[in-house]
């Protein structure tokens, strides 16, 4: 895709985002913050913390939480609440060191956000996406500007010495950086200035003219006090919202009520808004602040225009970046052809949307092909003819996904239709016997085992590889072993050949058995060595075909519900039962 056909795509960048440039997390710079005070022999106002820490309650308290605390604290006696009560006592016995904390956790929050150059190379990705790359951020740091620097690219972020929102205008820089809280790098002067001075931060410094300037940094209490830059910055963001088809948002963890609104309303005047969620917790973040908002009226949750708008990535920053652009260039494609399923059920005309559940299971847009699902003509809904390898393949897919991301229903759904669809698509290649050297001749390997349009079994690794890397004890040990199982018995089954015979096939599925189920072979394969001869020649083949398919059905599932098992939630779904229509596999021989 060209950069004149790329997709209108913004960023928004949370605290997530800057983790890999070694900027600790909201929650971690608490930690952080108390070996602080410990570096500055502080001793009391280390105690003055862990009182302030006790009272707010929090089981994890970040950074924002504790800063809003402290900014409270600092100007209770001009809150006008203090009128409607009668005591006057504070409980907090070191508050005349509340200020002194307060300055204490802004000085550093200055120090640990300004990152180093050595910290920035994950982000080089970005350079691939057509200039100028819109990034809006709610981060003090300086990771993209360092990466500006380090990487020789051009950026503005509305200061050349003073604020000026003109140079956005201008389309030749590689990067326009829009920090709606602020930067370390910004100060608002006494005169009511505006400014960038590239220093070490300070909480106050002086000018060669005697002005005063403090760094100009939006904590969670000023978030609706008027400052130009930002609220013009806010304003710019509506704006971009409204009129992009893409926004990545990585690593935020939805705290600001006004953004979360902003995104609500975008969604409903932005039709073809998608957006991009990513972190190791975009699933619950996506639940808790943009799938509902709640009724002015009612309080009632409701669902919002953003349902099966999200696309929820369960990664770290560092793992996916370097697939943005190609995710987002898929996405484009994908969203195309739900357009084109859309006109045709429109128009009246019968829409199957297998093509858009597979683009989907690729870009592992779960919410979407959920949302496509009851529109998919599955096997034994029609005839044997139309069973497609590749949804069984997909179906595969969309289960871990489900079952990673925490969504039940749906990843008993695409389990259920997993395991079906593969009986019949082995069903229908056992029908394809050839009587006269009782082989059984399989599709091309390529499209039934591992590459093309088949079963991509090195791209599932790879995929579980993220998400354990990414989870490590929360990530299931079951879901890699029912993969690496399904992956054997696959190269097991096919040999690397799409001929196998039914000596083969029996051999085959006892060496399976001895490596993978502690030598239990299944029962059920007696009953298909009693419809072979002692050459393993199907007897009577003619009068048994129908018993020889049933009887390979039992097998394949025998060994699909072992290979499932230990999966507690999961064995509604495996021991259903599927019909299939052996009519239609007979006239297809």
């Amino acid at each position: 895709m060209s950069s004149e056909d790329f997709p209108n795509t913004i960023f928004f960048f949370g605290a997530g985002a800057s983790k890999p440039a070694g900027v600790g997390t909201t929650i971690e710079l608490v930690n952080e913050f108390e070996g602080f005070l410990d570096h500055i022999g502080s001793p009391h106002l280390k105690k003055l913390l862990h009182e302030i820490m006790s009272y707010l309650g929090y089981d994890k308290l970040d950074i924002e939480q504790l800063m809003t605390a402290l900014e409270k604290l600092t100007t209770r006696k001009d809150d006008d609440l203090l009128k409607f009560y009668d005591s006057s006592t504070f409980k907090i016995k070191n508050h005349d060191n509340i200020e002194k904390l307060r300055e204490s956790l802004r000085g550093f929050i200055q120090q640990t956000t300004s990152v180093k150059e050595d910290k920035i190379n994950f982000l080089e990705p970005l350079r691939s996406f057509p200039n100028p790359v819109t990034i809006f951020s709610v981060n003090y740091d300086t990771a993209i500007e360092q990466f500006c620097n380090v990487y020789k690219l051009r950026y503005t972020d509305g200061f050349e010495h003073e604020w000026n929102p003109k140079l956005f205008e201008d389309g030749s820089y590689d990067f326009h950086l829009k920090k709606i809280h602020g930067s370390i790098m910004w100060y608002k002067t006494d005169n009511g200035n505006y400014i960038k001075l590239p220093l070490h931060p300070e909480n106050k410094i002086e000018l060669i003219f005697g002005e005063k300037a403090t760094p100009l940094i939006l904590y969670p209490m000023q978030k609706w006090e008027f400052v130009e830059p930002l609220l013009e910055l806010l304003l710019q963001f509506k704006t971009q919202l409204a009129n992009s088809e893409f926004a990545v948002i990585v690593g935020y963890s939805f705290r600001d009520s006004h953004i979360v609104r902003l995104f609500h309303e975008s969604a409903r005047k932005n039709r073809e808004l998608i957006v991009i969620l990513v972190g190791p917790h975009a699933r619950d973040l996506y639940e808790e602040s943009l799938h509902y908002y709640k009724s002015d009226v009612s309080q009632e949750k409701i669902a919002s225009m953003l349902e099966d708008r999200v696309l929820c990535l369960e990664y770290g920053f560092e793992q996916i970046i370097g697939s943005l652009k190609e995710l987002v260039s898929d996405c484009k494609a994908c969203m195309n052809t739900e357009k084109n399923n859309q006109r045709y059920l429109l128009e009246g005309n019968e829409s199957t949307p297998d093509d858009l559940i597979l683009s989907l299971a690729k870009i592992e847009f779960l919410d979407k092909a959920d949302k496509w699902r009851h529109r998919i003509k599955w096997a034994e809904e029609v005839t044997l003819k139309r069973v497609n390898s590749r949804l069984f393949a997909a179906s595969l897919r969309l289960f871990l996904i489900a079952e990673i991301q925490g969504k039940k229903e749906s990843a008993n759904y695409w389990l259920k239709h997993f395991l079906n669809t593969h009986n019949l698509f082995n069903l229908q290649i056992f029908s394809k016997i050839d009587t006269a050297s009782n082989v059984v001749r399989f599709p091309d390997f390529n499209n039934v085992s591992g590459r093309g349009s088949g079963y991509d079994f090195e791209d599932l690794q790879k995929f579980l590889d993220r998400q354990q890397n990414l989870k490590g004890d929360r990530f299931s040990p079951i879901l890699r072993e029912i993969v690496d199982k399904i992956t054997k018995w696959f190269y097991y089954l096919y040999d690397n050949s799409p001929n196998i015979t039914f000596k083969e096939y029996v051999e085959n599925i006892r060496n399976f058995s001895v490596v993978y189920f502690d030598g239990n072979v299944p029962d059920e394969l007696d009953a298909l060595l009693d419809l072979l001869d002692e050459k393993f020649i199907v007897k009577n083949y003619d009068d048994n075909k129908m018993k020889l398919l049933e009887t390979i059905k039992k097998l394949e599932s025998s060994i699909f519900r072992k290979i499932f098992d230990g999966h507690n939630n999961l064995s509604r779904c495996i021991e259903a039962k599927h019909s299939v229509r052996y009519a239609e596999i007979v006239q297809m021989n």
